[in-house]
């Protein structure tokens, strides 16, 4: 038996066809795998990022109450 008409009959416009639609999704699979790694990126660089406004530590925020608890009116009886 001839090994080679076992076969399948392709036409070479068929091949063609095949393998560029076969690119096409290769190509868009390692385009959506890129534009979801930056995504996931851009995420943590977000998340770690610190825009200016801190949010104390409990122990920070005491330390800083204890020592701006002078007020701007004269204790009992004294004078400024």
């Amino acid at each position: 038996m001839n090994t080679l008409s076992l076969a399948p009959k392709v036409s070479p416009a068929d091949v063609e066809r095949i393998f560029n639609t076969h690119i096409q999704d290769v190509l868009l699979v390692a385009y959506l795998a890129n534009t979801i790694g930056t995504q996931i990126d851009l995420s943590n660089r977000l998340a770690s990022a610190n825009f200016g406004a801190t949010t104390p530590t409990p122990a920070a925020a005491a330390t800083r109450t204890n020592t701006t608890t002078t007020s701007a009116t004269p204790a009992a009886g004294g004078k400024y």
